[in-house]
């Protein structure tokens, strides 16, 4: 990996950290960022707060806290790349998935792009 791609991923990883951290009340325990060609993958380890996880536990609780998540994912991403990215990617945004772990409380982003994004 280049020096370059270390420092992209190190300047994202602190942009989302904090986004995620203001979005939802607490930051993950650990995030990870790597760039794949044209895909920003981010790993965020405690990523639930205390709060979902219990519900996590509940009847239709998962159900609840994946509709909330659902939320405030559209709501960041509506206009496009999130715009913590836009100073660190010049690539055209294309699309955001994610999936969350509930057995290990991971949450995967990954962040698509239509051109290589280093």
């Amino acid at each position: 990996m280049t020096s370059k791609n270390n420092s992209l991923e190190a300047g994202i990883k602190r942009e989302v950290t904090r986004s995620y951290k203001e979005n939802f009340g607490k930051g993950p325990d650990e995030t990870t960022v790597r760039i794949f060609d044209n895909i920003v993958a981010i790993k965020f380890e405690g990523a639930l707060t205390t709060l979902e996880e219990k519900l996590m536990n509940e009847k239709d609780g998962s159900k609840l806290v994946l509709e909330i998540r659902d939320t405030l994912f559209q709501r960041n991403i509506r206009d496009g790349m999130p715009i913590e990215f836009r100073k660190y990617i010049s690539a055209k945004y294309e699309s955001t998935c994610y999936y969350l772990s509930q057995k290990k409380n991971i949450l995967y982003l990954f962040l698509i792009f239509q051109d290589n994004v280093a």
